[in-house]
């Protein structure tokens, strides 16, 4: 059969050029996607981040779709890979993925009454007699992740400071692994998150997350240390997304609040009461508490910086590294 090789060539050519046409970021073929940092368990986070994701596509008359992985490193990987537009991240992958891949936080959580900081905690049973950093020398403890502020990197370094070698560690990946193996007795300790009191004075913190299940957890794990203040997370762009996309999430997203529906939703997805602009200057002093003047990530979190070139796990700063 005899073929025409000027219409195959064209043919060729239309074909390319569908396979290499794109489609407008935020349309129903090509949706916003969004990610949710994994700090929280349960399938509560993910549901509310839906519900959140449909009045933003009423607001913004754009398309979204939301992935809530297993691990922090797996916030850094998708902006890495292009597969995440919009994520609510955690500060620490947040200053990784802005350093290596330049993404940019655009906004900033409130929670509670309008509370823009949070700190880190260890807690520990009461009858432990675990009462101050020293009494944690050569003892077993759970953190989060790595790449968690309040879970790991400002409670290590405190004990660092403190000279505090430990026995060995647990990566729990969630808080309320944490607050669970510290309960049950599996550790000795563990670091999670404390934000600042309402009006009636009373915690909130890590703890509260298993109050249902065990109800006497506020008065069976005792605060042992607190960290200095940590400004809370950010909500963050890649730098792929177009600067007209962004606009218009960033505006619906500070009319939230002021919606009954977008505020539940908020509230339901990670505590979050209010969301306040920003830009990346929010989190120098997690930088300046992190890593001093003129050290990289890479060199403050061995195995941190890792995870831009190859997905290995990120091990833990001295001194609870092994």
């Amino acid at each position: 059969m005899k073929v025409n090789r000027k219409l195959l060539l064209v043919v060729l050519v239309m074909m390319a050029l569908l396979v290499g046409c794109k489609k407008e970021l935020g349309t129903e073929g090509n949706p916003i996607k969004v990610y949710v940092v994994p700090s929280q368990s349960g399938p509560e986070t993910l549901n509310a981040g839906k519900d959140l994701m449909k009045w933003l596509e009423k607001e913004t008359k754009l398309h979204f779709t939301i992935t809530q992985p297993e691990r922090y490193e797996d916030l850094i990987t998708a902006v890495r890979d292009n597969q995440a537009d919009l994520l609510f991240m955690n500060n620490m992958s947040y200053l990784l993925v802005h350093d290596a891949f330049g993404a940019k936080a655009v906004l900033a959580v409130e929670r509670g009454s309008g509370q823009q900081s949070f700190k880190g905690i260890i807690i520990a049973q009461k009858d432990k007699g675990i009462t101050k950093l020293a009494d944690l020398e050569g003892k077993k403890v759970a953190f989060v992740d790595v790449h968690s502020v309040s879970g790991y990197i400002f409670p290590a370094l405190m004990l660092k400071e403190a000279g505090v070698s430990l026995d060995s560690t647990v990566v729990a990946r969630t808080h309320e692994e944490v607050v669970r193996m510290v309960y049950e007795g599996e550790v000795d300790a563990g670091f999670t998150y404390s934000n600042p009191p309402e009006e009636d004075g009373l915690p909130r913190d890590g703890r509260l997350r298993l109050a249902q299940r065990y109800p006497d957890v506020m008065e069976k794990l005792v605060v042992v240390a607190t960290t200095d203040k940590i400004p809370n997370d950010p909500v963050v762009f890649s730098k792929n997304a177009p600067a007209e996309v962004q606009k218009k999430i960033t505006e619906a997203l500070l009319r939230c609040s002021a919606d009954e529906s977008c505020a539940a939703s908020l509230v339901r997805m990670h505590e979050i009461t209010g969301l306040k602009a920003v830009d990346d200057s929010y989190y120098e002093p997690i930088r300046k508490a992190i890593l001093g003047l003129g050290k990289s990530i890479k060199e403050s979190v061995p195995g941190g910086g890792l995870i831009d070139v190859r997905q290995v796990p990120a091990e833990p700063i001295p001194p609870i590294g092994f």
